[in-house]
């Protein structure tokens, strides 16, 4: 009896260290708070910081002057696009936005993320709360299971998930409410992809595409189109390490086919406006300039990925040079020694896949002649988009890696 006792602590054991830190994390929720930097409206924007101009002159001192797109967008698009659904209308335009702008084609409204089905069970601010925590725990327990199916150590898998969610890059931008969706998707995708290529299950199909259409429909095209290209290439990669001969190979490549071609079928209705909205932007006329200092990770910021306020933070407002949450890559200093201790003595193909996918990483996302190349060809997303934000895929490859260190530990 003692023995069963045991063996079930031993496996619930992995789930409260994943979960124990994120609830932690979240704790001022618990308290009434909702986690957004409202501050930034009264503080730092008119007409708001008008009615406190007689007691702060110069607004409301604000904690962090740079997460204000939630306040100002995130959070707005997404309760408009749910009220207006909740009225039963199709939430097609945002009048409140210059003299109104297109809703649902804004992809960063996020309006046919499947989670949102929890603004129809709770009041939206709750929902809000309850869709940020929801990013953690998607990413943490998918991470988690793909690493164990990889054969991991749970300790090892739970080191690597809570390295994961923890990153530099994905506790700035969880506010967001949308790109940790798409990278938290990631991880699901993987597992789905390897369980498929090992034996087809009807089950494994569904997570595959209800996660790749998570991703993208979650808010993010940037992020989306990252993820995607990553997963693709692991998949590829992963058929034809297991399958022996072209007929198993070409099974395997079919059966992705379909299910990617579902997904767009799925996703269709909001990939299309998007695509000619995006079209239609003025973006690509407005950054013309390839060169400019926050488009690249410069090399000097590598620092970050073990010493994360190296170059300061924009809370502390000694940030002296940076884009905080443009350039952070920071996993953990143990999880990156880890890491390195993976590529101890025998390197397995697993093990190699990733090192070799943290190396690309770095090449697309610091300041180099190839980058500067690819954004003056002009490219849909990408040649508008932040090049070093592609470090998150830098953070999900070295929290695998450190999994992988940890058990051979």
């Amino acid at each position: 009896m003692i023995h069963m006792k045991i063996q079930n602590f031993k496996r619930v054991l992995p789930i409260l260290l994943l979960f124990v830190p994120i609830v932690l994390f979240f704790k001022p929720v618990f308290f009434g708070e909702i986690p957004i930097a409202a501050d930034a409206l009264v503080g730092l924007y008119h007409p708001w910081r008008d009615s406190v101009a007689e007691t702060y002159p110069n607004g409301i001192p604000v904690k962090n002057p740079l997460i204000t797109d939630p306040i100002r967008q995130q959070y707005p698009y997404r309760e408009l696009g749910i009220s207006e659904i909740k009225k039963g209308e199709m939430p097609l335009w945002n009048p409140y936005s210059f003299s109104g702008t297109p809703l649902f084609a804004n992809p960063q409204a996020g309006i046919l993320n499947p989670f949102n089905i929890i603004f129809f069970v709770l009041p939206f601010a709750q929902g809000w709360t309850v869709l940020l925590m929801l990013q953690f725990i998607i990413g943490a327990c998918g991470l988690y299971l793909y690493l164990r199916n990889l054969n991991l150590d749970a300790r090892a898998a739970v080191l690597g998930s809570l390295s994961f969610v923890f990153s530099g890059f994905f506790i700035a931008w969880f506010t967001w409410g949308t790109i940790g969706y798409v990278i938290g998707a990631l991880p699901w995708i993987l597992l789905a992809a390897d369980k498929l290529i090992a034996k087809f299950q009807f089950r494994w199909v569904f997570v595959l595409i209800f996660f790749e259409s998570l991703v993208l429909l979650a808010g993010h095209p940037q992020t989306a189109l990252y993820v995607l290209i990553f997963s693709t290439v692991y998949v590829i990669g992963r058929i034809l390490e297991k399958k022996k001969t072209i007929t198993q190979i070409g099974k395997k490549l079919i059966l992705f086919g379909v299910t990617a071609s579902v997904v767009l079928g799925i996703v269709s209705v909001q990939l299309i406006p998007v695509f000619k909205f995006i079209m239609l932007s003025a973006r690509d006329f407005d950054l013309t300039k390839w060169d400019r200092p926050d488009w690249f990770l410069p090399w000097a910021h590598l620092v970050q990925i073990i010493a994360p306020d190296f170059f300061g933070n924009p809370v502390t407002r000694n940030d002296w040079f940076g884009y905080y949450a443009e350039w952070a890559s920071f996993v953990g200093i143990i999880p990156v020694m880890l890491a390195a201790f993976s590529l101890h003595r025998k390197v397995d193909k697993r093990v190699l896949f990733f090192c070799s996918a943290a190396i690309v990483v770095l090449i697309l996302g610091v300041d180099s002649q190839l980058q500067k190349i690819v954004g003056s060809l002009h490219i849909p997303v990408i040649s508008t988009s932040t090049s070093s934000r592609i470090i998150v895929l830098l953070s999900f490859s070295l929290a695998i890696l450190s999994g992988f260190g940890l058990e051979r530990v």
